[in-house]
């Protein structure tokens, strides 16, 4: 049985109660002589509008994404010799994961040492000559040709020794790429690959890399949240709260960060992410979350129970106010946010007014009430 039908039980009880002569505790009302035209008093649960801030939140589900993921794939081809890390461990940016054998590429690098040595001892030569050949030109004592063939030869010699330095930095490039390091900081997924086995360069992920601290958690409004979403995004106020997807248990609260730059015409929604430092961990990549998002704030909003408010046939909203002398008004309202169990009166209502909340089935304009602050109380009253 729900609250509301609990409530209506207590007011059948209460006011069976009001008629009864014996046998019901002195507390409770006890109903006038039958020659009286008073009214008999209707029990009512009741409760005052307060005036207080009212945060305006809306929920909807997403799933946490890595702002970084990674599959991390060998540049060079090789024998794996060396695997420094577990499975689902945290690393560091630049930390080792994998060692390439580098022999074959050591072997390449001191080749292109000596050739470029070879180069420059030819260039040091080239240069002699140019040297030479440029006195005896000026006393005109070689050629023009001669000048000439002098000129070409250091230029080639010049030349092999710019390709002898970028063939060697190509070499130790490769033999740099030999450590397979890690590119970003997070934590590292299944190793797909074995001490010994030969990688592809480009071809084989040894393992990927998701980032975890940070994290972002994606999910979706509706465009007609548009308007308030720009307002707060980036600013301090654009809180989300993150629940568990099943348990509704709290996890964590970050910032909105994020807001599509289209609606998805199919949908009528907008992709939104929001931003958790995640210190702790306990948000993981693909998990399966409720979020909980402030969209805007009433520092002085009029709150009432929202089971207070009844509906008109024409679709309008009123509430039973109750007035100093136990009698109601029926008051039309303008109802404005809800959220959970309280719903904020933009029109029709002051803070500190008595409004009903249970025990509406019985009551009408001229009704006389007899109020009661909770269910429980009520039900205390009229035990026999």
């Amino acid at each position: 049985m729900n609250k509301l039908n609990i409530g209506l039980t207590a007011a059948v009880l209460l006011s069976g109660v009001l008629f009864l002569g014996n046998g019901c505790s002195q507390k409770a009302a006890v109903a006038p002589d039958a020659s009286s035209k008073t009214p008999a008093a209707v029990p009512i649960v009741a409760a005052q509008a307060e005036q207080k801030e009212f945060d305006v939140k809306i929920s909807a589900f997403g799933h946490v994404s890595s702002y970084n993921r990674v599959e991390v794939k060998p540049r060079v081809t090789g024998h794996i010799i060396e695997i420094p890390f577990k499975e689902g461990q945290d690393v560091r940016k630049g930390d080792l994961l994998f060692k390439i054998d580098p022999r074959k590429t050591e072997a390449s690098l001191a080749q292109a040492k000596a050739t470029l040595a070879q180069a420059q001892a030819r260039l040091t030569n080239a240069l002699n000559n140019y040297d030479r050949a440029k006195g005896l030109f000026d006393k005109k004592l070689i050629s023009t040709e001669e000048m000439d063939s002098t000129t070409t030869a250091l230029l080639a010699a010049q030349a092999t020794v710019a390709s002898g330095e970028a063939s060697l930095k190509d070499i130790e490039l490769t033999l740099e790429f030999t450590d397979v390091t890690s590119p970003i900081s997070g934590r590292t997924g299944a190793i797909q690959t074995d001490l010994g086995n030969v990688v592809s360069a480009g071809a084989d992920t040894l393992v990927t890399i998701n980032e975890i601290s940070p994290i972002g958690v994606n999910f979706s409004l509706a465009e007609r949240y548009m308007p308030q979403i720009r307002r707060i995004l980036g600013q301090p106020d654009a809180k989300v709260e993150v629940y568990d997807g099943t348990t509704d248990q709290f996890i964590s609260e970050g910032l909105l960060d994020f807001m599509d730059n289209h609606v998805d015409r199919a949908t009528g929604m907008v992709a939104l992410s929001a931003r958790f430092e995640n210190k702790d961990q306990a948000l993981w990549p693909g998990q399966f979350v409720k979020i909980v998002m402030s969209l805007e704030r009433y520092p002085n909003a009029v709150v009432i129970p929202s089971i207070a408010i009844q509906n008109k046939q024409d679709g309008e909203q009123f509430v039973y106010v109750v007035k100093a002398d136990n009698t109601l008004e029926m008051r039309d309202v303008t109802v404005g946010e809800q959220r959970g169990e309280e719903s904020v009166i933009k029109e029709g209502l002051s803070a500190g007014e008595t409004v009903v909340t249970d025990g509406h089935l019985r009551l009408n304009a001229q009704s006389v009430v007899k109020v009661y602050h909770s269910l429980d109380e009520a039900v205390e009253q009229v035990k026999p």
